[in-house]
């Protein structure tokens, strides 16, 4: 059996951008094995060590997070900023769109 690709995916609050993405690649890529957390404390999920070491990469939604898991963890090369603005809600379409055109995932 194949190993899977640890994929952490990393918001501000893990309560819109991060949930949906994790949902997303979940979805659309099998091979990867998907968590996803927070940096603010006191939301569920709070990205810390455990997570950071358990992942192979680090997808980050802006450079708020990048710049909190490097200063904080600075052991931690494997983050990727993937660019998505806080204005979106769990689920929305519009974010759905954007991550198929990101990932270069076609729309069926």
């Amino acid at each position: 059996m194949e190993e899977k690709l640890k994929v952490a995916v990393v918001c501000q609050c893990n309560l819109n951008r991060s949930p949906t993405v994790a949902k997303f690649l979940r979805k659309h890529f099998s091979y990867m094995e998907i968590k996803d957390a927070g940096i603010l404390f006191g939301y569920p999920n709070v990205v810390n060590q455990e997570l950071l070491d358990w992942a192979d990469r680090v997808f980050v939604m802006d450079i708020e997070q990048q710049k909190y898991i490097c200063d904080k963890f600075p052991k931690h090369p494997k983050i990727w900023n993937i660019g998505i603005s806080d204005q979106y809600d769990p689920d929305e379409q519009r974010l759905i769109d954007l991550l198929h055109w990101y990932f270069r995932v076609p729309k069926k």
